[in-house]
């Protein structure tokens, strides 16, 4: 028992402070690595600048589209844009249109004998 009471009397003053600097270093490393730490939020903010990136390019793509749409409006018809999208659907050319065909892929090059 003697030696309980002797280790007991020398680690009590020693117990407060290390577990006082476990709950610092816990509380750090989660602050820095964490779910919501330092790093968390800088690959959110990566993100987050990818998202608004994207949310650019569709809001102008729908725009675009938005414009496109208007002109086939069935009360006040674009000519033009009617006589494009009938041609398109319907993969016809006026007899005085210059067509230009593109070869889908580049044919392979002949074996080297």
């Amino acid at each position: 028992m003697s030696m309980f009471r002797f280790l007991r009397r020398k680690l009590r003053p020693v117990i407060g402070p290390v577990v006082g600097v476990c709950l610092i270093a816990y509380f750090t490393y989660h602050a820095i690595q964490g779910d919501h730490g330092i790093f968390a939020r800088d690959a959110l903010q990566g993100e987050v600048a990818q998202a608004k990136s994207t949310l650019e390019s569709l809001t102008t793509q729908r725009t675009e589209m938005e414009k496109r749409a208007a002109l086939i409006d069935p009360k006040q018809v674009d000519t033009d844009m009617l006589d494009e999208r009938a041609r398109a659907m319907l993969n016809v050319a006026r007899p005085d249109d210059v067509v230009i065909f593109f070869p889908k892929s580049a044919p392979a090059p002949a074996p080297a004998q």
